[in-house]
């Protein structure tokens, strides 16, 4: 077994892992942490797949930090769609409160992600 973890950084709970199974190697990583959102992504070059999870706090007040973090995630994912678009696999606890989840709409804020 393979373990990655971020914590939000400069408080206690909340945070994201991903266990990967020992028979895959993982090639690259990234991770990003600020005070409302967490990320680790891993690539496994030989199944050409990323896995991805994400925390965002649910106290967080704006979209802009979880915004950072999906910037963080399109780079990494960038330097391996050049070759082989891989298989992405993104999960999490995302805490958006004003995305409407049955009709995959949102309700209309200042700063759209």
């Amino acid at each position: 077994k393979q373990w990655y973890q971020r914590r939000v950084r400069g408080r206690i709970g909340g945070g994201c892992a991903l266990f990967i199974h020992g028979s895959l190697a993982v090639t690259d990583q990234v991770v990003f942490s600020d005070k409302n959102n967490s990320l680790v992504a891993v690539f496994v070059k030989q199944i050409n797949t990323i896995y991805a999870a994400a925390y965002r706090s649910p106290t967080a007040s704006s979209v802009g930090d979880f915004r950072r973090l999906l910037i963080d995630l399109q780079i990494f994912i960038d330097k391996f769609s050049a070759d082989a678009v891989p298989d992405i696999f993104f999960f999490g606890d995302f805490n958006l409160p004003l995305f409407q989840w049955a009709d995959g709409s949102s309700v209309v804020i200042d700063q759209p992600i």
